[in-house]
């Protein structure tokens, strides 16, 4: 035992941590101490079951949700399970008499008051009475609550908000975000996203860069997304690079999923850009033929696609915008006869395979690929018009 516990402190040394007997306990550098357990329990318990008393766990949860609901944060799996881990051991490092120093303690008393005026049976927390009591609790939450938003921003008018978004960059981000990606948003939706994306970078859910454990979840999805996301992540992130500084910078992933996730039209509004595709269908043999090949394509792709039918010969040379479709699909093989210039053609038979729609698939994808780098192209071009600088 004296020999691990030696050579285990070979390696804490440099962290102001050591490991010392009777009892056992470790000693030094209450935070990294907090941090080692942080990380330790991580690897071993993954975020679940974690070695705590249920209740505590159940207190930890309700509290976290309460907060998250108040100050109009949408709370996430993943944040709740990382203030679980972060609190309880805080709380049980309090409890043995390893307290936190803290010099400029968070003013959570208003939160712990208004959380007291609310009946046990809602809140389904412990009433704080003492002086002592919320000394300790300060303490428990200081990793989450010591930070000049949770304390502040809710305290003050929209006008002041205002002033400190744009000054942190919140609000450039926003203005370069929605002008390149072309989302449109009321002043109140501006409003909300800045909040919500303030209290990311600086405030009560802002993840702790030192614990990169704990951000797996986030890292993978931004480097995991499909083929539509690979640009507007690269493009993101150098809009969020530009405005912000360089301390910001490892919450990014976290900041990258929220953007991408919370805000539902978002995505929606984004596909509809570069996910349209003009299609004109001729069919020589039967004008029904064509409805149903309308209909199934309708069905079975993905995006804005806008049908042009035509039921007739003469109607190829008399209708406006053909030469235009980005896609003529067509069961007359001799094609060239028909004299019009076409982007992309296919060719049916007298009906259409799981072959066909592949084939169809992989032609709407290439034109979807093409807008898709256009937006990405102009969006790099409004980016050096503002920041003046190769891309």
């Amino acid at each position: 035992m004296k020999r691990s516990i030696k050579q285990m402190n070979l390696f804490f040394e440099q962290y102001d941590i050591i490991i010392k007997a009777r009892p056992l306990r470790f000693e030094g550098d209450e935070n990294n101490i907090r941090y080692f357990f942080i990380l330790y329990f991580t690897a071993k318990y993954n975020l679940i079951d974690l070695p705590f008393k249920k209740k505590l766990i159940y207190q930890l949860e309700q509290f976290y949700t309460l907060v998250s609901t108040i100050f109009r944060n949408k709370p996430t799996i993943q944040d709740r399970l990382n203030f679980t881990l972060f609190s309880a051991v805080a709380y049980e490092r309090e409890k043995n008499n390893h307290p936190l120093v803290i010099r400029n303690a968070p003013k959570i008393t208003f939160l712990i008051n208004i959380l007291n005026s609310l009946p046990t049976k809602f809140t389904h927390l412990n009433k704080i009475d003492s002086k002592s009591e919320l000394d300790f609790w300060i303490r428990t939450f200081s990793l989450f609550t010591n930070n000049k938003t949770f304390n502040s921003t809710p305290m003050l008018s929209k006008n002041k908000q205002k002033k400190i978004f744009e000054r942190t960059g919140i609000e450039q981000f926003l203005f370069l975000f929605s002008k390149i990606f072309k989302i449109e948003l009321t002043d109140n939706e501006r409003f909300t996203i800045s909040k919500e994306l303030y209290e990311l970078l600086f405030g009560f859910l802002k993840p702790k860069n030192i614990i990169n454990s704990l951000n797996n979840h986030y890292s993978a999805f931004y480097k995991s997304n499909d083929f539509f996301l690979d640009s507007y992540k690269i493009l993101t992130k150098k809009i969020f690079v530009h405005c912000f500084s360089e301390e910001l910078f490892p919450y990014f992933d976290f900041f990258f999923f929220v953007l991408t996730t919370h805000s539902i039209s978002l995505l929606d509004n984004f596909y509809s850009l570069f996910a349209k595709i003009n299609i004109t269908i001729y069919i020589d043999f039967d004008f029904q033929f064509s409805i149903y090949v309308q209909n199934k394509l309708e069905k079975l792709l993905p995006g804005n696609m806008n049908f042009l039918l035509i039921d007739s010969a003469d109607k190829l040379y008399n209708t406006n915008g053909i030469s235009e479709s980005d896609l003529f699909i067509t069961n007359i093989y001799n094609y060239k006869s028909i004299g019009i210039a076409f982007k992309e053609i296919y060719i049916l038979s007298h009906h259409i395979s799981e072959f066909d729609i592949e084939n169809i698939t992989d032609i709407i994808t290439e034109v979807y690929k093409k807008n898709y780098s256009g937006i990405i192209l102009e969006g790099e071009e409004i980016l050096k018009q503002y920041f003046n600088t190769d891309m």
